[in-house]
């Protein structure tokens, strides 16, 4: 329900390279990993979040591929070729439950919804019907292709990705990160409890005396850490905020989450201090 603006700053080109520079022989320097990362810091134009997120998790994936092999995914022929696959899986889901999609999306109202885990779904607050139905395809369709049981962040990341790319991209964003979990996110009730207890040794070796203070506010106990590694601080941050970070996350992977998890307790922390102080 969100309109995204259509502007392209000039350090970032709208049309393949998308990142690229001229030295001072005027020779063009083409986008390299370090340049990226760079860029990501200032976060990527929303015109072109879709495109260089899809291809930031294909190179996390697949790191000895070509970079050309990356990039293709930021084409208009590989948006129609996902948009095509999605639309085929979807057709065969609804054929096993009733009329074709697109003539009747009560097809989709007698599904429930998969959770992955979860007691409830994440869904920003101007999502639409149409929107939360979205959701609820990509959802589903996750669930035929991977058949997870547990993966609490997954319906956090497809809302949110859905807040700017289509069903398809999202889809296939979360279906690659699939190939690469250990990376993105945890599988399991025990793979999750490990995130949650490696982050919380982090945070005891780093900041001592504001684990210390966490640990009496039970703020490092798993349930705890769900603002983090359940809900992708989707829970405790605007949502622009989230998308920012998912610029770098799609790239960098759980690394993030750690960073950007002990900046935000740190400075809850300090906060918090200066509250009783005053």
């Amino acid at each position: 329900g969100t309109e995204i603006s259509q502007t392209t700053p000039e350090t970032w080109n709208d049309h393949p390279p998308l990142l690229a520079s001229v030295d001072r022989r005027g020779n063009v320097v083409l986008e390299t990993e370090r340049l990226l990362k760079g860029m990501l810091r200032f976060g990527i134009p929303p015109v072109l979040r879709c495109a260089v997120q899809l291809s930031n998790v294909i190179e996390a994936v697949y790191p000895h591929q070509d970079p050309d092999y990356w990039h293709e995914y930021r084409t208009l022929a590989k948006a129609r070729a996902l948009d095509s696959a999605y639309e085929s899986l979807l057709s065969r889901m609804s054929t096993t439950h009733g009329d074709k999609r697109t003539e009747d999306v009560a097809v989709w109202d007698t599904m429930d919804t998969p959770l992955f885990g979860r007691e409830s779904l994440w869904i920003p607050d101007d999502a639409t019907e149409q929107g939360k139905r979205g959701l609820k395809r990509v959802l589903l369709a996750l669930q035929q292709m991977l058949g997870l049981d547990f993966a609490t962040m997954v319906p956090v990341l497809a809302s949110v990705l859905l807040s700017y790319m289509a069903e398809s991209y999202a889809f296939c964003c979360i279906r690659e990160m699939m190939h690469f979990t250990s990376f993105f996110f945890p599988i399991s009730r025990i793979e999750h409890a490990a995130w949650c207890g490696a982050f919380r040794a982090i945070m005891h070796k780093l900041h001592p005396q504001t684990a210390e203070y966490l640990e009496d506010r039970g703020v490092l106990d798993v349930d705890g850490l769900d603002p983090i590694f359940q809900d992708l601080f989707a829970s405790i941050l605007p949502l622009q905020y989230v998308q920012r970070i998912f610029d770098i996350y799609t790239l960098e992977g759980y690394k993030v989450l750690f960073r950007f998890g002990l900046a935000i307790l740190v400075l809850y922390k300090k906060e918090s201090s200066e509250q009783l102080v005053v």
